[in-house]
């Protein structure tokens, strides 16, 4: 698994842990252009070579990658990430159904999950049906953001931010949920984690759990928060003044004021 002609990242695993999918990007890549491969263990423990797929899955001249398994009585459905055509922009969520080992052409998730940003590793709660995965682009606190939807395939509730908890200004990714005790893990590399350089150039892994009988996450040490008077805070400090550089928002213009949004100013900048 561990070729060091390769990074290898991105890992998931069937249920019974038989099989392994995970992204492989050439160390030498400078585009960085990430693959999807799997690989089965045996009976005495060894992991067979690794396989790439096929070109389904991994089209040419596009990145594909964060791969996530979601295993089902008739079928199994294989989400993953991936910049190719025919997307809503950045990095899209896409699947493709696996069915007696073939696996389908890729749909992708639709636009409630995905936007003119990146959506990246994806992760699907089977018991709550809820699609999780991050975004630098749905409305949120900064940086990369954990939502969710409910549903699945292309079919899916409006995206909810997962909440202030667990989301921050800096980047939060990579959530993954443990269905027997309500306690999972996500990366970040929000104020208090290691770094080497500048404060926000690392990621660390932190864990979080879910308390009985609430929508509402802890994590780490952080503490729960009257998100009411959080709300009353920030009303005080409307409206913002945003100052852009040269001529923009609105170029060739001699407007002092905008009617586009934050998010798309944002983007564009």
């Amino acid at each position: 698994i561990n070729d060091s002609r390769y990074h290898n990242c991105h890992f998931c695993f069937n249920k019974d842990q038989s099989k392994i999918y995970f992204s492989r990007c050439l160390v030498n890549d400078k585009q960085t252009r990430y693959s999807i491969w799997t690989s089965t263990i045996d009976d005495n423990g060894h992991w067979s070579k690794p396989q790439k797929l096929n070109a389904t899955i991994n089209q040419e001249q596009s990145s594909n990658s964060n791969p996530y398994l979601l295993e089902l009585e008739q079928y199994d459905i294989l989400y993953f990430v991936s910049d190719r055509a025919g997307g809503y922009g950045g990095k899209d969520i896409w699947y493709s159904i696996i069915e007696n080992e073939e696996i389908s052409e890729p749909v992708n998730a639709g636009a409630k999950i995905n936007t003119a940003g990146n959506e990246t590793t994806p992760f699907y709660q089977l018991s709550t049906h809820r699609l999780y995965f991050s975004s630098d682009f749905h409305s949120g606190f900064g940086g990369m953001d954990i939502f969710y939807s409910e549903g699945e395939l292309s079919s899916w509730s409006e995206v909810k931010n997962a909440g202030y908890l667990l989301n921050s200004p800096a980047n939060e990714t990579h959530f993954v949920f443990n269905e027997t005790d309500s306690s999972g893990y996500f990366s970040s590399n929000r104020k208090g984690s290691f770094y080497y350089g500048e404060e926000s150039c690392c990621d660390d892994i932190y864990s979080f759990e879910l308390k009985p009988d609430t929508l509402i996450y802890y994590c780490d040490t952080l503490l729960a928060i009257n998100h009411e008077e959080i709300e009353q805070n920030i009303q005080q400090l409307l409206p913002i003044t945003l100052y852009f550089h040269n001529d923009e928002p609105n170029p060739r213009s001699m407007d002092t004021t905008t009617t586009i949004d934050y998010k798309t100013t944002l983007q564009q900048y």
